[in-house]
């Protein structure tokens, strides 16, 4: 869904863009210049018609409280508020989850 209504990819250096204008070169240049740099996909998902569906798809059960807080504070920080974070034992037979999550 992300890659069907995100803008075309821009092809990035792992450094980060800011890393390319500090040395005055382009991705091309930096290219020539270290052969075997890496680079990742980088595109935004403002073009999502429907954010919810996203929040939908991130979930995550843990027995760990604090691990809990940890990953419900790394969704807000990336903008995703209503993704569920349940406790529970993923190891039980039912794997921590209710019948209404079932």
């Amino acid at each position: 869904i992300l890659a069907k209504y995100s803008a075309d990819p821009a092809e990035v250096p792992i450094y980060g863009e800011d890393w390319l204008d500090k040395r005055g070169q382009t991705l091309a240049e930096a290219r020539k210049a270290i052969p075997n740099l890496q680079t990742y996909r980088k595109g935004p998902g403002e073009k999502l018609p429907d954010w919810h569906t996203l929040e939908r798809c991130v979930f995550g059960i843990d027995v760990s409280r604090q691990m809990m807080r940890i990953a419900m504070m790394n969704l807000v920080l990336h903008g995703i508020q209503d993704a569920p974070i349940k406790r529970g034992n993923t190891l039980s037979e039912i794997g921590g989850l209710t019948e209404d999550d079932l």
